[in-house]
């Protein structure tokens, strides 16, 4: 899946209910991603615990996704 433009709460919703329903491993390239809040970088955060791999992330984004993530669960899912 590839995200482009500006990933708001609408637009997360129907990430959501796209990840809830898939059956097989999700990959989501943020190369595109252009803003995003806390609250969508919380869960993009929480999906690659989960097991969705996130690639493409500008430094900045691979900042804050691995920022609070003090046990390092999500450097090993993020790609640049």
């Amino acid at each position: 899946m590839h995200i482009d433009g500006d990933l708001n709460h609408e637009g997360l919703n129907e990430l959501a209910l796209v990840y809830k329903n898939i059956k097989e491993p999700l990959t989501i390239d943020l190369s595109g991603l252009r803003t995003t809040d806390n609250s969508i970088v919380k869960t993009l955060r929480q999906m690659a615990r989960e097991g969705v791999k996130l690639e493409g992330a500008s430094p900045y984004l691979l900042l804050q996704l691995s920022d609070q993530d003090e046990a390092g669960l999500i450097s090993y899912s993020l790609k640049l």
